[in-house]
């Protein structure tokens, strides 16, 4: 017999007690397997969640990112062409006005007198002047030249205000005879062994498109004479 807590337990009793232990111990065994079933799955669960609910902001943030990176562009590209587009619009702009007065000069020389022209000094790099280069074989005495530079050298403040203003790297124009009269603030570059190089005008690219097409035109780029620097350049012939 056993006592427990004044409480004496004997045969059948005994018995009776056992069988309520173990079925106690059975339970808790089980409610704890229940439990430890149940966390595992709410643990399964949360996990799974928490993957589903992670791989649905990193889909989130990527069609986010790729729509804000999408705007960018196209907000960056928008503003890149209406910088480009106001660009040359004031280039050809610059060049119908300079043409049109040429033209203004041509269609009527004696009410121009001749303008004083000069080579290229090197004492003014840094300083925008007009200067005179020619192609070879080109005679700069020959009377009929020097007529036709000095009308167009009425021009020469005009260029040199023009050039700085729209941040021109050169403006120059062209005489079919193969003179070129140009405005820019470099110099020194015009010589080659300490002397004047030639320069010839109509082979260049800008030249013989716009005599070809007759209007205005814009290169699809070509290196300049004098920098060597890649550039685009705008010209119209003057008839």
């Amino acid at each position: 017999m056993k006592r427990i807590r004044n409480v004496v337990i004997g045969g059948i009793q005994s018995k009776i007690f056992n069988l309520i232990l173990i079925t106690v111990i059975l339970l808790s065994a089980g409610n704890i397997g229940i439990s430890m079933y149940q966390n595992k799955v709410l643990s399964d669960l949360t996990t799974q969640a928490g993957q589903k609910q992670q791989e649905t902001i990193t889909e989130a943030t990527d069609v986010v990112m790729d729509n804000v990176v999408d705007q960018t562009l196209e907000r960056t590209n928008k503003t890149e062409a209406g910088i480009a587009n106001k660009m040359f619009a004031e280039a050809a702009s610059r060049v119908e006005y300079l043409a049109d007065y040429a033209q203004k000069l041509f269609a009527d020389p004696d009410n121009y007198p001749p303008a004083a022209y000069a080579g290229p000094d090197p004492d003014t790099d840094g300083k925008w002047t007009v200067k005179v280069i020619y192609a070879e074989g080109v005679d700069p005495s020959d009377p009929a030249i020097r007529s036709r530079i000095g009308l167009l050298a009425n021009m020469s403040e005009m260029m040199i205000s023009l050039g700085p203003a729209y941040n021109a790297s050169a403006i120059y124009i062209a005489l079919p005879e193969g003179v070129h009269l140009t405005a820019s603030d470099m110099a020194s570059d015009w010589f080659r062994d300490g002397e004047v190089r030639n320069y010839d005008p109509r082979t260049r690219i800008w030249y013989q498109e716009a005599e070809e097409q007759g209007d205005l035109i814009f290169t699809d780029g070509e290196k300049d004479a004098l920098t060597g620097s890649y550039c685009i350049e705008c010209a119209k012939p003057v008839y």
